[in-house]
């Protein structure tokens, strides 16, 4: 039996069942963030997907489209990806949330981010390497996590400055 350099034994492709669930499960992926991201074509050949066509829908279009995306990180999950792509799948969601849920511009970038495309790739690189940057990956994962952390705390100590002045506001009527 033989090992490769992180001293793993590789797929030698044995397992034909298996392999053939995968290449459903990755059909699968493809397809559905296809129809997400890319699905309608516009003059001029750019693509869009009824992820950004949902999100025009004011109040639940960005919910909708985050849950349409989620199925994809939950199929990811099922087929083996690592917590650290996962995490990666799930900033990409959240980014399009975010900057998506910004009136007009956001409508614009939901068109152009395409994370389930992005996804898609990331789904196929841990699938090509599931040994290889594994590292990276994991640094790449805690980056957007810490910026999150960032944000929220800076969102934390605006809410609390705007309550003080607000009851400043109040106690000086």
């Amino acid at each position: 039996m033989t090992h490769d350099e992180a001293g793993h034994v590789p797929d030698t492709h044995e397992h034909p069942e298996r392999d053939f669930h995968a290449a459903l499960a990755r059909a699968r992926f493809a397809r559905y963030a296809h129809l997400l991201d890319s699905s309608i074509r516009l003059p001029g050949g750019f693509r869009i997907g009824l992820d950004g066509i949902i999100g025009l829908i004011p109040g639940i279009g960005d919910l909708a489209g985050v849950m349409a995306s989620a199925c994809l990180v939950v199929l990811a999950a099922r087929s083996g990806v690592s917590t650290s792509v996962l995490m990666l799948m799930i900033y990409n969601i959240a980014t399009e949330m975010l900057l998506g849920s910004i009136p007009v511009v956001g409508d614009i970038f939901d068109f152009v981010w395409k994370a389930n495309e992005r996804n898609l790739a990331l789904y196929d690189e841990f699938h090509a390497h599931p040994y290889k940057g594994r590292q990276k990956n994991r640094l790449k994962a805690a980056l957007p996590l810490f910026a999150l952390f960032g944000l929220l705390v800076i969102a934390g100590i605006a809410a609390v400055a705007v309550i003080k002045l607000v009851v400043r506001i109040v106690a000086g009527l």
